[in-house]
């Protein structure tokens, strides 16, 4: 019978023997991929009912890229498959190997151990994807099939960094650690900022709401970088939205006699009969601001640059919405420790605290 490969869980990281890489893959000369039977397994034959069956079951499994976002979304699907099973088992030993035996050189700045790590785990992601393409059955489509390509590296990619995760998003909160208190100290401090300060109608804080407030103060908690870079896409997204909508939203709390919200009376909402206009471009970088303020969101600038080097370690970065959401989410925490936000800052009498 065949068994199930294990699934990897994040581990803490322990003081090990140094390991080089060799060729741009972390190994201790025991490649768990070295001897691993690579090359392509044919499907049934195309007439068969057989055939139609796999490929129906393929489309169930790939057909949609969207649904690969956590760790265990990934593993789920990556440990169901029997024939994966050697293929997981290997990448099992990898991740393991890179979180308890493999170190960078002690003559590594940060940012050098930082991109070791980024492109060993990016070799990792193609080492796990050739051999799984290389299995046949339920993956054959994946190696022509655009769309389900997609679906199975993004679950590559959730979980080799979901396995990694513990080691790496450490590293990178050391590395950061003094970026991350001056922008936790100017965060505290911008949360006393009027709307206005920073350009925002006072209607647009009713789209900070418990859902955006909440995901974003949750975002270390989340199982791999791809996860998190999916919850600021979302947030983004219900940001729109709500700014969209804050007209019918005036309307239905005037008739209910709700309050209108935080920081907000009714003759702000409104100035005569027109409604507070929807935020520009600019807007949304201020309304994500104050909500990673609002969120008191702790080590920002690790979860941004943790989030933008490691959510596609193969895969297209910086694209589409997650691509959007990541810049602009990136932007609010940098404009957040900036210069011209200290100059606001002094020019409101906010300082500082040390």
């Amino acid at each position: 019978t065949t068994t199930t490969a294990p699934r990897v869980r994040e581990r803490t990281t322990t003081t090990a023997p140094r390991v080089e890489t060799r060729g741009g893959y972390y190994t201790d000369g025991d490649d768990p991929f070295g001897n691993y039977p690579f090359g392509n397994r044919s499907l049934p034959d195309a007439s068969s009912s057989s055939n139609m069956s796999f490929g129906l079951e393929a489309q169930r499994l790939w057909g949609n890229p969207g649904r690969f976002v956590s760790f265990d979304d990934c593993a789920e699907v990556l440990g169901s498959l029997p024939e994966a099973a050697h293929a997981m088992a290997a990448c099992d030993a990898a991740v393991f190997r890179f979180n308890f035996r493999y170190a960078a050189s002690v003559d590594a700045s940060p940012e050098e151990r930082l991109g070791a790590w980024r492109r060993d785990g990016s070799d990792l992601c193609r080492s796990l994807l050739r051999a799984l393409v290389s299995c046949g059955g339920r993956f054959g489509s994946c190696a022509g099939t655009p769309r389900h390509r997609e679906s199975l590296v993004n679950a590559v990619e959730g979980y080799v960094a979901g396995g990694i995760r513990g080691k790496v998003f450490h590293g990178v909160r050391a590395t950061y650690a003094s970026d991350d208190a001056e922008a936790e100290r100017a965060l505290a401090a911008i949360e006393s900022l009027p709307p206005g300060a920073l350009g925002l109608h006072p209607s647009h804080l009713n789209a900070l709401d418990s859902f955006a407030v909440g995901t974003i103060r949750g975002l270390a908690n989340m199982s791999c970088p791809r996860h998190m870079a999916s919850a600021v896409c979302d947030v983004v997204r219900h940001l729109a939205a709500n700014c969209a909508r804050l007209r019918s939203w005036r309307e239905d709390e005037e008739r209910s006699g709700a309050s209108p919200g935080a920081g907000a009376s009714w003759d702000d909402v409104a100035d005569g009969d027109e409604p507070a206009p929807a935020p520009s471009t600019d807007d949304l970088l201020s309304l994500l601001v104050v909500l990673v303020a609002k969120a008191r969101l702790r080590h920002p600038v690790s979860l941004a640059m943790y989030m933008d080097s490691f959510h596609a370690l193969i895969g297209s970065q910086h694209v589409g919405e997650i691509g959007y959401a990541l810049a602009n989410f990136y932007g609010a925490v940098q404009y957040a420790r900036s210069e011209p936000m200290r100059d606001l800052l002094t020019e409101w009498g906010i300082h500082l605290a040390n």
